[in-house]
């Protein structure tokens, strides 16, 4: 009898655990952080260029040059790319090729390409425009001046809202002269 009223204690306590069903495990919520925006580069610019690469022309010994400019230029922000144009004016600083003395380099172009990084602040593009070289005869004479073209594949940095920071492998083509460098720009967008 001493087994059965143990047996009978033990199941009686053990009924409470069943009451009210099987316990349901509380689940919580994935809190997933909100994705950075975006840089947006639409806006107008101006800035100035450095620059340095190989002058060449037909009949002539190529060079090293330096050169400088001054640009302008408007990009629009598509999502994840940008697509923009721009005008430089670059003076010769008296360099001379094939007898004839270049007096300035003008150049308008398309840049178009993805935005790449978390935040959209990095820009790879491919470039691709028309240049207008001025020249005379070196000593004087008439001046005269050739048109071609002008590509190049570029990375521009945005360093905050109002600064951008670029650099691009260029290459142009004219009647007199062909020049391949490297260029480095600073930017303010306004």
């Amino acid at each position: 009898m001493f087994k059965y009223v143990v047996a009978a204690l033990v199941s009686g306590m053990a009924l409470p655990a069943f009451a009210g069903g099987p316990t349901v495990a509380k689940v919580e919520p994935v809190i997933v952080a909100p994705r950075a925006a975006l840089a947006d580069w639409t806006g107008a610019y101006v800035g100035a260029t450095l620059g340095f690469g190989r002058l060449s022309a037909p009949g002539a010994v190529s060079r090293s040059a330096a050169t400088g400019g001054l640009h302008a230029g408007y990009n629009w922000d598509r999502g994840n790319w940008v697509v923009g144009a721009e005008v430089t004016i670059a003076p010769g600083m008296n360099r001379s090729i094939a007898g004839r003395e270049i007096t300035s380099g003008l150049s308008a172009r398309v840049k178009a390409g993805p935005k790449v990084g978390v935040d959209g602040r990095t820009w790879v593009f491919g470039s691709l425009g028309a240049n207008h070289v001025s020249h005379k005869p070196v000593g004087g004479g008439a001046s005269a001046g050739t048109t071609g073209y002008v590509l190049g594949l570029g990375v521009s940095q945005m360093l905050n809202d109002k600064w951008i920071l670029t650099g691009e492998l260029q290459h142009s083509r004219s009647t007199l002269v062909r020049a391949t460098g490297l260029t480095v720009s600073a930017s303010y967008r306004f």
